[in-house]
């Protein structure tokens, strides 16, 4: 080999290698997650209470987000009025909120800001690593999140409630 072969190639490795490195930091779009992991079989996430369940931009952290569904979650009477409940539903993460009687909402458990799940404080729907706040019907009362809760569709039939689609 010449010199110059030797450093095209010494040079094209280098390259290589950079590249494979680069695309190894930036291949997940949310800081300090690694990526997002799936129930087998289901593609679902699986819940993770001590922190985010990480996705990419425009992605949804259900593979039937937007689907018409048809989940029992549990009876109307078992929702606070004023409250909220949180339910866990053939792998979807929901908050179910009552603010007055008879209006029942649902919404996705997973905070709008960087995906945690939300707990709840009183009236409050209260995310646990930044503090962002949601009122019962899913609006952001504090940040850092701007956006609203993603809410879903639900009936209730003889007083049990039927998640329609999240």
């Amino acid at each position: 080999m010449t010199d110059l072969t030797r450093r095209r190639v010494l040079t094209g490795a280098g390259t290589a290698i950079s590249l494979a490195a680069i695309a190894g930091c930036t291949s997940n779009s949310n800081s300090g997650a690694s990526h997002v992991v799936t129930s087998p079989g289901t593609g679902v996430p699986s819940t993770n209470s001590a922190g985010p369940t990480p996705t990419a931009a425009g992605t949804s952290t259900s593979a039937s987000a937007g689907a018409s569904l048809e989940l029992q979650a549990g009876p109307l009477s078992e929702v606070p009025v004023g409250g909220a409940k949180l339910v866990t539903v053939d792998g979807h993460d929901l908050i179910l909120t009552q603010a007055a009687a008879g209006q029942p909402s649902v919404f996705m458990n997973r905070c709008t800001h960087l995906g945690c799940k939300i707990g709840i404080e009183g009236s409050a729907l209260v995310c646990p690593c930044h503090a962002s706040k949601f009122d019962l019907a899913g609006k952001v009362l504090q940040g850092p999140a701007t956006a609203p809760l993603t809410e879903g569709s639900l009936r209730v039939d003889n007083g049990q409630i039927i998640v329609e689609k999240v």
